[in-house]
């Protein structure tokens, strides 16, 4: 009977020790998930930020003038093609 509480505390013991290793692991992956997806975060603000940057440059009048003028083959318009408004009458230029 002796040898059995004796066992059966090594068991409870073995049990628990295991438990508590187990447990431990699962603290240890779930650091190292937090850690990755901090990572992860802090690349994809980096590239957030160099995107917005790009957009800003892409959007920039000088830019889109550029490719107006020497891509698209815009140019501005002559004297005689602008139309001044007024209020209350209209003046077609020379």
């Amino acid at each position: 009977m002796k040898k059995l509480t004796i066992l059966c505390v090594l068991l409870l013991i073995t049990l628990s020790a295991l438990s508590l290793v187990a447990h431990f692991v699962l603290v240890v992956q779930v650091n190292y998930e937090i850690g990755r997806a901090t990572r992860e975060l802090l690349s994809m603000q980096e590239q957030q930020q160099q995107l917005k940057i790009e957009i800003a440059a892409l959007r920039s009048p000088e830019r889109l003038e550029k490719i107006a003028l020497e891509e698209i083959g815009l140019h501005y318009p002559t004297h005689s093609q602008l139309i001044v408004l007024t209020a209350g009458n209209l003046e077609v230029g020379d």
